[in-house]
């Protein structure tokens, strides 16, 4: 099996839309949808600073998730995506339905990092010592991935990775917003 970083389309977001949700506002930590645990809530809200005039499935955001339209939410809901949830987003003045926060739980501890391009600096705070691992170039053992079409990392819970067949799905329903990396598989 092949897979792919998901990544924003940046270079072709014209007439794509803008969300600001407060962060102030979420009745949860905005790094909890990076961990393996549902966040307690069901919906969130947002002002449109940009109306997404070009149906744009990906929709852009200033907290960087991965929000979609539901025609992807279908999609992705038609692949195995383990363990997950969907968080409705609403227009803070009126709560028309904005989008979906898709919320991936599926941690696994695949990344190869003998092949992976990456770097760990250590740092020390307050006496405690941390290790920061950077990955420039993602490489997973398949094996460890197993049935998914979706996931995260264990050590690196921020990018999104999807199956070549939920990529596949993607592109042939010609998802706007969407850009993919491949990456290796060992």
């Amino acid at each position: 099996m092949e897979y792919y970083k998901i990544m924003y389309d940046y270079e072709n977001d014209k007439h794509a839309g803008l969300i600001r949700i407060e962060e102030n506002s979420l009745l949860f930590d905005r790094y909890a949808v990076n961990e393996d645990c549902k966040v307690g809530v069901n919906e969130i809200f947002c002002d449109v600073e940009q109306e997404n005039d070009g149906n744009f499935d990906y929709i852009a955001n200033n907290l960087a998730w991965l929000i979609v339209s539901e025609r992807i939410k279908n999609i992705f809901e038609s692949c195995n995506l383990g363990n997950y949830e969907f968080i409705v987003v609403k227009k803070l003045d009126n709560h028309e339905i904005v989008g979906y926060l898709m919320h991936c739980m599926n941690l696994v501890d695949a990344l190869d990092e003998n092949k992976s391009v990456c770097t760990k600096k250590k740092y020390t705070i307050d006496g405690t010592e941390y290790e920061h691992l950077s990955v420039i170039k993602y490489a997973v053992e398949a094996i460890k991935v197993g049935k998914l079409d979706i996931f995260k990392l264990r050590k690196s819970k921020i990018p999104y990775f999807i199956s070549s067949s939920l990529t596949e799905k993607l592109k042939m329903n010609e998802a706007k917003g969407f850009d993919f990396l491949k990456i290796r598989t060992t």
